[in-house]
């Protein structure tokens, strides 16, 4: 009984001992800034002198996957469930992996890689349209509501007809002109009578 927890105690130990040997991998990020509906590739770079099991990917803020292939493709969202974050965030990143072998070994973690991860582009484009169309809608309300209320109070106007001062012009070019006075506002408008168009002044 004594051997048998000996020979167990001398093979963990050993375990242990090429644990310690092991480098520790290096992780690159592809690329290091995305937005949520984004993709980045993870690669875990173990030594080549190793025979690798499985590669861990982990956020520092908790959460991890793994990969046989020590490469991973997460998407933005993923990261940020990953790491119980929300956008704009900046997700830190580590690697790990383990050796085949009668007792399983782990390598110590790789540096920390820091990946940006930013709100969707359709989203900050639908906001910047949808205050483009507020501004418009507020503009054009203001227009129509000073049009309507000057059409609405040119029965009180004081209107002259001017022609009878332009006797010696050619009755084609002959203008009416309204004068309006409105609050404190004064609108004139010079009528063609053969081109039918008026046009309105306001100061």
């Amino acid at each position: 009984m004594a051997g048998h927890l000996l020979l167990l105690v001398l093979m963990y130990s050993f375990s242990l001992i090429k644990a310690q040997a092991l480098l520790p991998p290096k992780l690159t990020v592809n690329p290091p800034v995305i937005t949520e509906t984004d993709s980045v590739t993870l690669n875990c770079q173990t030594p080549s002198s190793v025979s690798v099991s499985h590669c861990h990917f982990n956020t520092v803020r908790g959460g991890s996957v793994r990969a046989s292939s020590c490469l991973k493709t997460l998407t933005g969202t993923e990261l940020l469930n990953m790491a119980h974050q929300s956008s704009p965030a900046v997700v830190e990143v580590t690697c790990y992996y383990t050796v085949n072998g009668e007792f399983s070994s782990t390598s110590p973690h790789s540096h920390i890689s820091y990946i940006v991860i930013n709100k969707g582009m359709i989203q900050m484009i639908g906001a910047g349209v949808t205050l483009g169309v507020l501004v418009l809608g507020l503009v054009l309300l203001f227009n129509q509501s000073r049009f309507e209320k000057c059409v609405s109070q040119r029965s009180k106007s004081n209107i002259t007809d001017d022609r009878k001062y332009m006797a010696a012009y050619d009755e084609t070019y002959s203008i009416v002109t309204y004068d309006c006075n409105i609050g404190d506002r004064e609108y004139t408008a010079d009528y063609d009578e053969v081109y039918s168009i008026i046009t309105y002044e306001c100061w």
